[in-house]
């Protein structure tokens, strides 16, 4: 028997980390798997050592406030790997904490395996040097990552996005539209603040106050929420107060919701990927403490952060980032797109295009092969 820890550290990556999970034990079921991760990867039968539902934060002062829950964390995935049981370990995104244990696991002599590369194309390139020394393979999720390892000569292999594998190719609107108990002739729109915290604190109220505009300039309008599934139906409700008599909270799989929609306000993020797929316009929005925005427009080396646009390489999508994120704005941007059929049919076109350049290979079922190569030399 051999065993596995994959470490995963918010929402998306427990997503993705538990289809990887799932294909590992589909090929081998002597496997055993440990994890930092949640729901997902639980589901699919991995073993939690650390529940990583605190370590999903966005802002340098967000992390400070997590950092007891950080620091509980790496002690544990320290005591597993002291065990001298692990056989190999799959890092997923999270390059704080998972180089850190890298650094650890590459001491004693563990293969690593890292799917989902950090953001080195955005800022803090130099990670690659720390990466090529620590990291056995790289499993990249986006196009343009693939050359950027090779040039460095990092082993590398481009598997596609686990979105593609994801999301369901059609969506009926109109069956969606009778589960949902909406309207499928009239707008709907999305309202999609993110899966942290700190997104639902910092852009689920501005995004609320920018649905009651929209509504005054268009009274037929719907309003549905994807409740992510690291907040409870409570959680959801507590913040929407006076707002969910207009807007329909649904716990339950994201991709039916905003395939429902005929636009979304949408956190800057892999939901807006998942929205490419789905070919639904959206408007990104995107706010973090001023200090935090300040450190990161120093640092960022890239113009763009939707990664629908980055992928396109072209400004499609509108993009409000912090004090352009108001109610206004957010409003009058998605009714601009909503209101104009031709604007709309581009945008439509634009994310087939980008849909295409995440390729349609299984990217769980790749990794997992490559992974098990590794595991049985």
């Amino acid at each position: 028997m051999k065993n596995i820890l994959i470490i995963t550290g918010e929402p998306s990556g427990d997503l993705h980390g538990g289809k990887l999970v799932q294909a590992l034990l589909n090929k081998d079921k002597g496997l055993k798997i440990f994890a930092v991760g949640g729901e997902a990867i639980q589901a699919a039968g991995g073993h939690l050592i650390y529940d990583n539902e605190s370590l999903g934060v966005v802002g340098l002062f967000e992390v400070l406030r997590h950092l007891k829950e950080i620091k509980k964390a790496f002690k544990a995935v320290d005591a597993l790997l002291e065990t001298g049981s692990i056989h190999h370990l799959i890092l997923v995104d999270y390059p704080d904490f998972n180089l850190r244990v890298a650094r650890r696991a590459k001491k004693k002599g563990i293969p690593i395996s890292y799917y989902i590369s950090p953001q080195i194309w955005a800022w803090r390139y130099k990670r690659i040097h720390l990466i090529k020394k620590l990291i056995d393979r790289m499993f990249v999720i986006l196009p343009f990552e693939e050359a950027i390892y090779q040039k460095e000569k990092v082993p590398v292999e481009f598997v596609g996005h686990p979105l593609i594998e994801e999301i369901s190719p059609s969506y009926s609107k109109e069956a969606l539209s009778k589960k949902f108990g909406l309207n499928p002739m009239k707008p709907v729109i999305g309202v999609c603040p993110g899966s942290r915290k700190s997104e639902l604190t910092r852009l689920l109220p501005v995004m609320l106050e920018a649905a009651m505009k929209i509504k005054k300039e268009l009274p037929e309008a719907q309003f549905i929420l994807p409740v992510a599934p690291t907040f409870t139906g409570e959680d959801i409700s507590t913040r929407l107060g006076s707002f969910s008599r207009e807007v329909l909270a649904i716990k339950g799989d994201s991709s039916e919701v905003m395939a429902v929609c005929d636009i979304l306000m949408v956190a800057s993020g892999t939901a807006t990927l998942q929205a490419a797929i789905l070919g639904i316009p959206m408007v990104i929005v995107y706010r973090v403490s001023p200090l935090t925005y300040w450190i990161g427009k120093l640092l960022l080396k890239i113009e763009m952060i939707g990664l629908v646009n980055i992928i396109s390489g072209a400004k499609m999508i509108p993009e409000l980032i912090q004090d352009e994120a108001t109610p206004e704005n957010i409003a009058s941007t998605a009714l601009g797109i909503l209101n104009n059929p031709e604007k709309m049919k581009e945008i439509k076109r634009q994310l087939f295009l980008v849909k295409e350049k995440l390729t349609d290979r299984k990217a769980s079922e790749r990794t997992a092969e490559s992974i098990l190569k590794m595991v049985y030399p």
